[in-house]
């Protein structure tokens, strides 16, 4: 096993989840194919996370052909140490939803990562990363086909303070 990071291969993605279909361990498969443990179970969740995200574009595809948005009542935040980032219902004109990145100085390198957010069926990855411009924290939504964010799907929040972004969907725009 290498310290450095390599790609996974598709062929190394298949056998690792053939692997766990055949009722392996994370442990076991990550010492048959030469990856970490923890590598093997990041694979399985950001799987999982790729395919629940499809279901969710396609529940609200269906939702949208039908002339019905999904009902967005509460919210989903995902806590990053004190800092936290929330998935909600908006009341802006023309958008699905609203995401909120509240920054706190509490948190560190540790907490980079991608944090997964589902609300209404919708659903959104957000990627944490500290001291981003070696200062301020940052996160990048990463929302379904089909969606983008205004004013963009990147917050830079310096600590102690909020930013808002919007999802739109852009076949409600025309575009």
């Amino acid at each position: 096993m290498s310290g450095a990071r390599q790609p996974w291969t598709d062929a190394e993605m298949l056998r690792a989840l053939a692997l766990r279909d055949a009722g392996m361990s994370a442990a076991r498969i990550a010492a048959r194919i030469g990856r970490t443990r923890k590598a093997v179970l990041r694979l399985f969740e950001r799987i999982e996370a790729e395919l629940a995200q499809s279901e969710a574009v396609a529940v609200l595809a269906l939702c949208l052909a039908l002339g019905a948005a999904p009902a967005l009542a509460l919210a989903d935040t995902a806590r990053i140490m004190g800092s936290s980032v929330t998935l909600r219902a908006t009341d802006r004109p023309g958008a699905l939803a609203e995401v909120e990145f509240v920054n706190d100085p509490s948190n560190g390198s540790g907490d980079d990562g991608l944090y997964l957010l589902a609300h209404g069926g919708l659903e959104i990855d957000a990627r944490f990363r500290w001291n981003a411009d070696g200062d301020d924290d940052r996160i990048e939504v990463l929302p379904p086909p089909g969606i983008t964010c205004d004013p963009d799907c990147t917050l830079t929040v310096p600590e102690g303070s909020s930013g808002m972004l919007w999802l739109i969907d852009l076949n409600r725009v025309g575009m």
